[in-house]
């Protein structure tokens, strides 16, 4: 794709911009401007690899699992597969600044500490973020595209392959969806229990339409429509739901519910021992006494937070129990990395956005 030619706002002069840039410097006057859109970024588009038939045999595979419901590929109603390209933004950046937050570490006799971070980021990013209702078909994320093959878009080979996906323009500008992607997973990458805080930025951004190429295998089960999204270059099930399986579910929930109470019960009872032990010595050390208490409260805080952990998996595994969804590509949890304080940071930022704007507007 060749160079865009673009005018610059402040002396007129005529801008060559490469495909996929962000930022125009002006040769004249040296003033540099935001290139907004999609339109600049070049498009691109991967070979499938696998035919229907391999596709098939990946969606039976995958509702053959122990956490599927017994029988559904014998009773399931099969969709023939459909190949489909569905648009991606690849997002290459480097992301520079500051990440805070907290961060927790347990020792060897259950003691937990919280430490305040301070994390200086350089580093790059690279990631894809769904141009199409990622929710119809979801797939949320790609594979890293860094070593796969690519060719320029060709629409007419593209039809010959299969269905090519509209690429639809999001509410988000794409840099402030790949910088919350990034925050997002920043949590896990730098092994932050909580993020409270950032000062970052992704510089020289380049962004990459890319097409990608999934078998889309529909089947219907007892009255529900379901889908499984079939990698078309890897083989891999990107995104699959299925009726989930009652024994599973049933199961999980009756092995955890008794464990947790039972934790629980020895933490009160261990809780109660101490702090009895602690009243009973109070008339000759109040030193030890108090040692006592508090390991007794300690001991039955930390039991009870335990038991309530082993019963929330046991429910999860309940509620695993009537749909499973699972893939490379699915929709990452926001509890496993989102915290209240996330959360309000997160509104933070969205209405600081709101203000530019209306600061924008009124300058119009």
């Amino acid at each position: 794709m060749s160079d865009a030619a673009l005018t610059c706002p402040e002396c007129g002069a005529a801008n060559a911009v490469g495909p996929g840039a962000r930022v125009a410097t002006c040769p004249g006057c040296n003033v540099s401007s935001w290139v907004a859109g999609l339109d600049a970024a070049p498009r691109v588009m991967v070979a499938p690899s696998i035919d229907s038939a391999a596709a098939a045999r990946a969606a039976r595979s995958f509702l053959g699992g122990l956490r599927v419901r017994e029988r559904v590929t014998s009773r399931a109603k099969f969709e023939a597969p459909r190949l489909q390209l569905l648009p991606f933004v690849r997002v290459e950046a480097d992301v520079l600044g500051w990440l805070f937050g907290v961060s927790r570490s347990e020792d060897s006799k259950g003691h937990v500490t919280y430490t305040d971070e301070e994390i200086e980021i350089a580093e790059p990013h690279d990631d894809a973020l769904p141009l199409c209702d990622a929710g119809e078909s979801g797939v949320w994320r790609l594979p890293p595209l860094a070593d796969v093959p690519k060719e320029p878009l060709d629409e007419l080979k593209a039809g010959r392959w299969g269905e090519l996906v509209p690429a639809l323009e999001a509410d988000q500008s794409v840099e402030e969806r790949a910088h919350d992607a990034w925050l997002a997973s920043a949590r896990k990458k730098h092994q932050l229990h909580q993020v409270t805080g950032e000062e970052i930025a992704l510089v020289g951004t380049r962004q990459t339409i890319v097409h990608y190429p999934f078998w889309r295998v529909a089947y219907r089960f007892l009255g529900a429509d379901y889908v499984i999204m079939v990698d078309a270059r890897t083989g891999e099930v990107a995104a699959g739901k299925a009726p989930g399986s009652r024994l599973f579910g049933t199961l999980t929930f009756a092995v955890m519910q008794p464990v947790a109470a039972v934790v629980m019960t020895l933490a009160v009872l261990a809780a109660g021992a101490l702090i009895y032990a602690g009243i009973a010595v109070g008339d000759t050390s109040d030193t030890v006494a108090g040692g006592l208490i508090v390991a007794g409260l300690a001991v039955g805080g930390a039991g009870i937070a335990g038991g309530l952990a082993v019963a929330n998996a046991g429910h999860r595994g309940l509620r695993l129990g009537a749909e499973v969804e699972s893939g490379y590509g699915v929709r990452p949890d926001a509890g496993l990395f989102e915290t209240e304080s996330d959360s309000e940071f997160r509104k933070r930022r969205a209405a600081e956005r709101d203000e530019i704007e209306r600061d924008a507007r009124l300058r119009l």
